[in-house]
């Protein structure tokens, strides 16, 4: 994956849904809990420490303010509106 994105950093999801693929089906069916820490370690904690998702502070505190709202008119404000 790190050479896929040296590549091509803007690769499409499909390409990198196919290249993941036999790693998703062989976590699910390998019982070798040392080989799927592998796969996880060497594989997709690679891509999720690599996520450049720039959060827009101004939307989010504008999506907070609005599940808020939202919240205390369904459950009386019990619940955090993240959850």
């Amino acid at each position: 994956m790190q050479e896929l994105n040296k590549v091509d950093a803007d690769a499409p999801l499909e390409v990198l849904a196919d290249l993941l693929e036999p790693f998703l089906k062989g976590l699910a069916a390998i019982q070798n809990k040392e080989v799927q820490e592998r796969i996880s370690d060497n594989v997709f904690k690679p891509i999720l420490e690599n996520n450049k998702t720039i959060v827009d502070e101004t939307d989010d505190e504008e999506w907070l303010a609005k599940q808020e709202h939202y919240h205390r008119h369904v459950d009386g404000g019990k619940l955090h509106p993240r959850t």
